[in-house]
């Protein structure tokens, strides 16, 4: 990491509270630079993906199989000891949404090979959020998507989640980067986190307030986003044959 690119970093993190109080969200390119590992980590989740049934949902000794037909919260997910292979398929407003989406919740206790990633900026940038900020209370998880064009619409979830995702595949419009509202922390809000917002009411948002602004996360395996949840986001459709795998680490401030 150059002098330079680790200043603006660390210009970043001394800024981190204002910064996700007010634009909510952070791309820093080149992130991990270790690309070797990263397509390592990559090809390890793939081959795990390829060997897991999604049609069943059953407890293994180090991991568990949800799948589209069993909706479970964070919370649930989280609160076992093994990694969950969660086969989104949401139910919400009459009809589907995220199905197929694959969210491997505590992927590091079954791809250990994650703690090899170097993450200690992330841990000193919520240090940086909460004195209280311990190493154990990072939760990690894989984000995998494969020509999925019925994913969430714009929403937003909660006031005291931080995400960090880490690409780790190359993403282009057409595999479904994130996307943020800058400066939509603030929104004000009239309707609870689990309503939706479609492009045309977005759109017409933009419009009439010049403060926001749409950020469509173009980028390469290795690149950081830091996203307040607070904020209204959604990941892109995606195009048939395209596909993204992301490491979510979520810390709750």
């Amino acid at each position: 990491m150059s002098g330079k690119i680790f200043f603006y970093i660390n210009n970043i993190m001394e800024n981190i509270n204002n910064i996700l109080s007010t634009r909510g969200c952070i791309f820093i390119k080149d992130f991990i630079k270790n690309e070797k590992l990263i397509i390592k980590i990559f090809k390890k989740i793939k081959k795990a993906i390829k060997n897991i049934d999604s049609s069943k949902t059953q407890e293994y000794e180090n991991y568990f199989v949800s799948n589209t037909e069993t909706r479970e919260g964070s919370k649930i997910l989280e609160s076992r000891n093994k990694s969950t292979f969660n086969f989104r398929g949401l139910h919400g407003k009459g009809k589907y949404y995220d199905t197929g989406f694959l969210d491997i919740c505590q992927a590091n206790l079954y791809f250990p090979i994650l703690n090899n990633l170097n993450i200690e900026y992330i841990e000193k940038t919520c240090l940086k959020i909460n004195s209280n900020f311990k190493k154990e209370d990072l939760i990690f998880n894989i984000y995998y998507t494969d020509s999925i064009n019925n994913l969430r619409k714009w929403h937003w979830d909660d006031y005291c989640t931080i995400k960090f995702f880490i690409y780790l595949s190359d993403v282009n419009i057409e595999n479904g980067p994130y996307s943020y509202i800058e400066n939509s922390v603030k929104f004000p809000i009239s309707i609870n986190s689990n309503e939706e917002l479609d492009d045309k009411e977005i759109n017409k948002i933009l419009e009439t307030n010049k403060n926001y602004k749409k950020n469509i996360f173009i980028g390469t395996k290795g690149d950081l986003i830091i996203s307040s949840q607070a904020g209204i986001h959604r990941g892109q459709p995606q195009k048939k044959g395209y596909e993204r795998m992301v490491l979510v680490i979520k810390y709750r401030k």
